[in-house]
């Protein structure tokens, strides 16, 4: 592995808070415009950023997972095996 230049964190970092930052923002905006008041605004918004927190950290975690390798006695056990499955 290599370190990343920095413009392509950037990049990422951008798209990891910007999508979820518009989307909040987006529901706030939404939920006042559909006559909601600001609390259920607030909490709608805190609800969907709470969950698009969780599933960005739920995919890191997935992400940082490494599969195993071929030679592996465990994930064969287990029926993992990195062969097509033919009918």
């Amino acid at each position: 592995m290599y370190d990343l230049p920095s413009y392509v964190w950037a990049l990422v970092l951008i798209g990891m808070i910007g999508i979820p930052d518009a989307t909040c923002v987006m529901l706030y905006r939404g939920a006042i415009a559909a006559g909601l008041g600001r609390r259920t605004a607030t909490a709608v918004t805190a609800a969907a950023a709470a969950g698009l927190g969780g599933w960005l950290v739920a995919s890191g975690l997935l992400a940082r997972d490494r599969p195993p390798k071929p030679g592996a006695t465990g994930a064969r056990r287990r029926g993992l095996t990195d062969q097509p499955v033919g009918f």
